[in-house]
Formats: structure tokens, C-alpha cells, sequence
């Protein structure tokens, strides 16, 4: 299905940000003020986050809210001047 392959790709995408930034589960888990359990359901693809938790996760890894959830060809990655400011 379609929401499969979103749910896919967002997990695949947060999994690999979460390696470049050479951080464990916990840390980010940590820092966004989630337990470490969901946050590994999140890359896993076990379950999907609501917004509330996809803006938190943009912030930590410097990215676009928009490009973590769909990974949209044409959406930046990372965040723009005004969603840093938007998100603050």
C-alpha cells in the first residue's frame, strides 16, 4: 500500500539521519523528550509519528519538517531561514 511505502521511507530516512549524526536511539529519544521505545517503533516503521513529534525530530537533525515526513522530490532537506524560524 501506499501509506506502507511512506511509513518506509520515513523510517529509512530517520534511521539515517540518526547514523550520520553518529547518535544513539536514546539520544534522540532524549532530546525530543520521547521514550526510547516509541522512538524505535518511529525508525523501525512500526508505527507512524503525528506532526507534534515530526517537528521536534526536523529540529534535532536540521532538516524540513516536510522532507523528514514524505521525502518529496523538490522539498529541501534542510531547513530554510524562515522554518528554522517558524518552528522556534
Amino acid at each position: 500500500m501506499i501509506n506502507d511505502y511512506i511509513v518506509l521511507s520515513f523510517s529509512r530516512r530517520l534511521l539515517d539521519l540518526r547514523q550520520k549524526a553518529n547518535l544513539k536511539q536514546r539520544e534522540v529519544a532524549e532530546k525530543i523528550g520521547i521514550s526510547t521505545v516509541n522512538y524505535s517503533r518511529y525508525e523501525k516503521g512500526v508505527i507512524t509519528p503525528t506532526m507534534d513529534i515530526i517537528i521536534p525530530l526536523a529540529k534535532a537533525f536540521d532538516v524540513s519538517p516536510a522532507w523528514l515526513a514524505f521525502g518529496a522530490a523538490g522539498i529541501a532537506e534542510k531547513l530554510l531561514p524562515d522554518e528554522r524560524y517558524i518552528l522556534d
